[in-house]
């Protein structure tokens, strides 16, 4: 399963609360972010959330983790989880799971590069994660989010 969170813009609301849950620092817009749970053909297992724009994908990720028990009954153990770097900080979470987590190659503290085998395995990660990046993109090419959303539909989402 392919793991990859994506954003969708949002006008600022009238409710200070929501609009400061809304922004985000990273972007400097209000947004809500999505994860998406893509298989390696291209099937869209789910798309969960709006979830606050302050959050990261590892929050976002330990949060459907702790929420979610239909996950163990999708995945058995052994199954490969695909990530971005952006889930370095969950990836422990789902190796207790059971599950072996893939994710492209960080450098150390004082290398410069990857060495072959881990250059090589991050660039088949890379390759393995279009399926995810295709899906965002068809998924904001639909009209009401490829514009920005009033804040009354998010909690229609």
């Amino acid at each position: 399963m392919i793991w990859d969170g994506t954003y969708v813009y949002c006008y600022k609301s009238n409710d200070h609360v929501l609009q400061r849950e809304c922004y985000s620092g990273h972007k400097s817009r209000h947004l809500v972010k999505m994860m998406s749970l893509v298989l390696p053909d291209g099937y869209v297992l789910d798309l969960i959330g709006p979830f606050s724009g302050k959050s990261n994908d590892s929050t976002i990720t330990k949060e459907i983790l702790s929420t979610c028990a239909n996950l163990q009954h999708l995945c058995q153990a052994g199954d490969v989880q695909i990530v971005d770097r952006g889930f370095r900080d969950v990836a422990e979470e789902f190796e207790t799971l059971g599950y072996d987590v893939k994710m492209p190659g960080l450098l150390g503290k004082n290398d410069k590069q990857l060495n072959t085998t881990d250059a090589n395995e991050s660039r088949l990660v890379t390759k393995c994660r279009w399926v995810v990046e295709s899906f965002h993109a068809r998924f904001k090419k639909w009209r009401f989010f490829s514009e920005r959303i009033d804040q009354s539909f998010l909690l229609n989402i």
